[in-house]
């Protein structure tokens, strides 16, 4: 394999660091401390593609990346972070912001993957969704090799994390302004995004277009962009104030119903993208357990009385 050229190391702790993608900085990467050479009797993945949400601070993304790093020691990590400026810039611009990021993934084997069940994703809140399906765009422009794939990204699991959303005014706002500590810089802002949100949904609804997150939860469901064989775990709880359990719960109804093998894994009490640090036990026994539900091809079973009541196919203690 060969490596990119480093530019700046990002020390994350004594077990991993990260080096941005020269021309894409938002795209950070690290390999294995060893190598560890591929076998069929090894489970782990040979590639983790960690989406963040939106300005998500890197000691918090860290703390995903290193229990994977004790999960699966050999497993190439990429992080992708996401900015609030994606949400006014063209989509056009978004997916060439990737092309830098092409040699690594084709090096790695996210890209025409020799072994297309050792790719595990996992997606943070609306702006790792976006920056997700973002990706799958981009590896069908840039890369010949992936209009030979019937899906951009061949994952064997994916784990949504507090997502998908909808657009909203309240949820928007908060969204928007939640990493402004300063209470009268938060106050000016609420109040500027408020009117550019209010802005947004008057012109989505007078044009009937699309907005940036339906087309997210559609592309969510493309299999040209991600594969229908991922088994997919979504996470989420009924204290999230960002994203709502009845979207992400009729997003899943639908993935099920286009023959995804999907879970639901339903916290009680934890906040956006807080429900591994409320507990980190049963969180990361989802991860395990994903991922080795695709190996198996198992099939979960859901009930019959919709999306309201679907429940895990696992119990678990509520926390």
């Amino acid at each position: 394999m060969s490596h990119p050229a480093a530019v700046q190391k990002i020390v994350a702790s004594p077990l991993r660091s990260f080096t941005p993608v020269p021309g894409a900085p938002d795209v950070l990467f690290s390999f294995p401390l060893h190598q560890f050479p591929f076998s069929p009797d090894v489970d782990q993945p040979t590639v983790i593609l960690l989406f963040a949400w939106m300005d998500a601070p890197l000691p918090r993304i860290f703390e995903y990346t290193e229990t994977y790093n004790r999960l699966f020691p050999g497993a190439t990590q990429i992080i992708v972070q996401s900015r609030p400026s994606m949400f006014w810039q063209a989509e056009n611009v978004q997916i060439e912001y990737f092309q830098p990021a092409m040699k690594l993934l084709r090096d790695c084997g996210v890209i025409y993957p020799s072994n297309d069940d050792r790719l595990l994703i996992h997606a943070f809140s609306n702006g790792g969704c976006i920056k997700l399906t973002t990706l799958a765009k981009a590896i069908r422009r840039h890369d010949p090799f992936a209009l030979k794939q019937s899906s951009a990204l061949q994952a064997r699991a994916v784990i949504m994390d507090s997502c998908p959303g909808k657009i909203g005014l309240f949820r928007g706002i908060r969204a928007f302004s939640a990493a402004i500590r300063n209470r009268l810089l938060r106050y000016l802002a609420k109040c500027i995004i408020g009117s550019i949100l209010i802005f947004a949904v008057a012109y989505y609804r007078i044009t009937r277009l699309p907005d940036l997150f339906e087309v997210m939860q559609r592309d969510l469901l493309d299999p040209t962009l991600l594969s229908f064989t991922s088994h997919r775990a979504y996470i989420y709880s009924n204290n999230d104030a960002l994203i709502a359990v009845p979207v992400v719960e009729a997003h899943a109804q639908v993935a099920r119903n286009k023959g995804i093998p999907v879970r639901l894994e339903k916290y009680e009490r934890t906040t956006h993208v807080g429900h591994m640090r409320a507990n980190s036990v049963r969180y990361w026994d989802i991860v395990r357990d994903t991922w080795e539900d695709g190996k198996y091809g198992k099939s979960l079973e859901w009930p019959d009385k919709g999306p309201k009541n679907l429940q895990s196919p696992k119990v678990r203690a509520p926390l």
